[in-house]
């Protein structure tokens, strides 16, 4: 929560790096010939780093500060590096002028770097989460394979000892055939013709 520019991380207190520019203004106006001078280093679509100087009336540089920053997929570091580090770096060259407060990081310094570390956190969670799941997958797939063959060796052994169909001898009833009668004609045999006077 802020109050005045003045934030509390964790038990210490910020300021705004708006708020250190007020204060300098306020002590060094513009019209005094002080001036706040920021210059882009390095910018190379993944990376931004920025120069801020404080010059006094004659040119003479009093403070300068550095910052940099990683451009983002997510987060304000998705559309807003470039401003995020200039805003960072005038806060540390301020502070290093003494227009820091107790803090010499910024309290937008701070936020950030906050930020930062916990999409860091939750980018390392989610890829051990896809990693679980990739090496269950390949587990998966490595199981499925012995399975499939273990059961096909045990059905391409064909039928237990004792349990081949044995063949027909011509004597013994077939297992899928009625025994004759001695009445009806079998199937495999022609009905006797009865000659005439019998």
């Amino acid at each position: 929560m802020s109050t005045n520019g003045i934030v509390n991380i964790r038990g210490k207190q910020y300021k705004t790096v708006a708020r250190r520019v007020n204060d300098f203004r306020a002590a060094h106006p513009i019209s005094e010939g002080w001036g706040i001078h920021s210059s882009l280093v390095e910018a190379d679509g993944k990376c931004v780093i920025f120069r801020a100087e404080i010059v006094d009336p004659t040119g003479r540089v009093v403070g300068v500060g550095y910052a940099q920053e990683q451009v983002t997929a997510r987060g304000i570091n998705a559309t807003s590096a470039l401003e995020c580090c200039e805003t960072s770096a005038i806060g540390r060259a301020l502070s290093a002028c003494g227009f820091g407060g107790s803090e010499y990081a910024s309290a937008d310094e701070v936020a950030q770097a906050i930020s930062s570390s916990r999409q860091q956190q939750s980018r390392q969670q989610q890829s051990r989460q896809h990693n679980a799941k990739q090496k269950q997958r390949q587990q998966s797939r490595q199981d499925a394979p012995t399975w499939s063959r273990h059961m096909w060796d045990d059905t391409s052994a064909g039928p237990a000892a004792g349990d081949e169909e044995q063949p027909w001898d011509g004597k013994q009833p077939r297992g899928d055939e009625q025994p004759w009668d001695g009445r009806q004609p079998r199937g495999d045999e022609q009905p006797r013709r009865h000659k005439r006077g019998q």
